[in-house]
């Protein structure tokens, strides 16, 4: 087996071991005051709303939460999400799925309420986080345009 064909198939065991993952988070946290991520629903949510959040930025926040308060790297981000063994084009995609992030929860990067930037570093979740127990029924996605966040 050639080493491309190696590594595309420790991706796809890497991608089966993170959907194995997805499926036993459960619980919902409070993310500040006006936001609930339902681990369970694989959902975001604002007054019971739920807000549109794709993969990849979703699993970034999912990690953020589970390590609230705590410099979370890029190296450790990149792990996280993609795996080891990928490397192109992670910096760009980290700063897309931060900027989906911040523009859902209403955040200013220079003003942070919810996700502080530590420059050359990474990330760290400064909104206070806490349980609230099981998920709520599922609500009916709301979209926020792009357009609607000054830094995009």
């Amino acid at each position: 087996m050639g080493l491309a064909a190696n590594r595309r198939r420790c991706n796809h065991v890497s991608g089966i071991a993170r959907e194995l993952q997805l499926r036993t988070r459960t619980g919902t946290k409070k993310l500040g005051e006006e936001y609930e991520l339902d681990l369970g629903a694989y959902e975001l949510r604002r007054a019971g709303r739920v807000l549109r959040l794709e993969r990849i930025p979703m699993e970034l926040l999912i990690l953020l939460v589970e390590r609230s308060g705590q410099l979370v790297s890029r190296d450790e981000i990149i792990e996280r999400i993609w795996g080891r063994d990928v490397f192109l084009g992670t910096d760009n995609s980290i700063n897309a799925a931060i900027r989906k992030i911040r523009q859902v929860l209403r955040d200013d990067p220079e003003r942070p309420r919810f996700i502080q930037t530590v420059t050359a570093k990474g990330y760290r979740l400064i909104a206070p986080v806490s349980d609230t127990g099981a998920g709520a029924p599922a609500g009916k996605p709301v979209d926020v345009p792009l357009s609607s966040h000054p830094e995009i």
